[in-house]
């Protein structure tokens, strides 16, 4: 009987180890290896758990996570059985998930808040003991990995414009050039009020985005009144490699034509433009003309309401209108209640229609009260 009972302990203790050694294990050292031995802001590195798993074991899923200033989060899990990814993106990583996989992770940190972090890599199996028993394993590792804030940049670019003294209705043209190209997926992106209005791709061949924009009040107005910004960025999917800007200025000096020249239709400071004018000179000298703005009002594609036209911009706050592109603005509310607050602000209803997509569109007309109060 006690010989039975000790060949069975031992059989218990034999089959105890084996489990262990069968499990998910990690090399004692290089555990985890990192491209370069190091993260570089603003740049990818790439890092590989080099654990090591037995015949008996299916890998279920690599789950990375890295911990700085007392966070710990994780960052990239990847699944054996079915090839799914979780990436998690945030203000200081960006995980590049196409170039990840079952055993690496691609990183780029945005920032150097940290001179190191600690990147882990937890690896969860199951294993099959050959007795249709099934039992799961999990093993962690840990490497701390320095972080270098020290590089070459990327690329830097140049913000001009056409000139930095302008008055409303005027135009600025403006150009923003990266000096020279050092990486690839790279993108300009133009800031107004540090509001994006154009953004565009660039390599070695291309490296300008250029473009014109027309000065309105309302700029002036987010701008601290007297002056509005323009910014161009360059960019690498989130992460901000360089940036210039250039302030504009209103330009408030007297713009008066002498009175023995008549007004020609081609003068390019009379000209009647197709725009809002909010500024009081270009209502000064161009007489009895009658003096109109107009906007086109359309149906939402579901629900809401667009308007394109410039409109000012206590009527903007009166039906929670957001620009989305230079004059075309849009609006939760229906079509029924903006019409009523146009008409309640001197709008009324001179054309109706159908656009392309079949969606009713209505033109409306306002006269221009503010500035001629004694015309209408």
């Amino acid at each position: 009987m006690r010989e039975m009972l000790t060949n069975y302990l031992l059989t218990c203790v034999n089959f105890y180890l084996i489990s262990v050694s069968s499990a998910v294990k990690f090399p004692r050292q290089n555990g985890i290896t990192v491209s370069g031995d190091s993260f570089s802001v603003g740049e990818f590195t790439s890092a590989s758990c080099n654990f090591i798993k037995f015949k008996q074991e299916d890998i279920h899923k690599v789950e990375w996570s890295i911990a700085y200033d007392r966070v710990t989060t994780n960052v990239f899990t990847s699944y054996f059985d079915n090839g799914n990814k979780d990436t998690v993106q945030s203000a200081y990583f960006t995980v590049d998930e196409g170039s990840s996989g079952e055993k690496v992770v691609r990183i780029r940190l945005n920032d150097d808040r940290e001179d190191e972090i600690n990147l882990c890599c937890k690896v969860a199996s199951v294993r099959d003991s050959g007795y249709g028993m099934l039992k799961r394993y999990s093993k962690e590792k840990c490497t701390a990995i320095p972080v270098k804030s020290e590089r070459m940049p990327v690329a830097a670019v140049e913000m001009s414009v056409s000139s930095d003294l302008l008055r409303v209705g005027e135009q600025v043209s403006f150009t923003c050039e990266v000096d020279q190209i050092r990486d690839e997926d790279l993108y300009l992106a133009i800031m107004i009020n540090s509001k994006q209005v154009e953004t565009k791709q660039v390599n070695s061949y291309d490296k300008q985005l250029r473009s014109v924009f027309t000065v309105m009040e309302d700029v002036f107005y987010e701008g601290q009144g007297e002056k509005f910004f323009i910014e161009c960025l360059l960019k690498k999917g989130d992460y901000e490699i360089d940036r210039d800007s250039v302030t504009i200025k209103r330009d408030r000096s007297s713009q008066v034509v002498p009175s023995h020249i008549s007004p020609s239709p081609t003068d390019p400071i009379r000209a009647r433009k197709g725009r809002f004018y909010t500024d009081p000179k270009f209502h000064n000298d161009h007489g009895n003309v009658p003096c109109h703005s107009y906007i086109i009002l359309e149906e939402g594609s579901t629900q809401g309401t667009m308007i394109k036209g410039d409109i000012p911009i206590n009527i903007q706050g009166s039906i929670l209108a957001q620009r989305t592109y230079d004059s075309r603005y849009e609006t939760s509310q229906d079509v029924v209640t903006v019409l009523n607050v146009l008409g309640y602000n001197g709008y009324r209803v001179v054309g109706m229609g159908n656009n392309m997509l079949n969606r009713i569109t209505w033109t409306l007309e306002r006269p221009y009260f503010e500035f001629h109060p004694d015309s209408f």
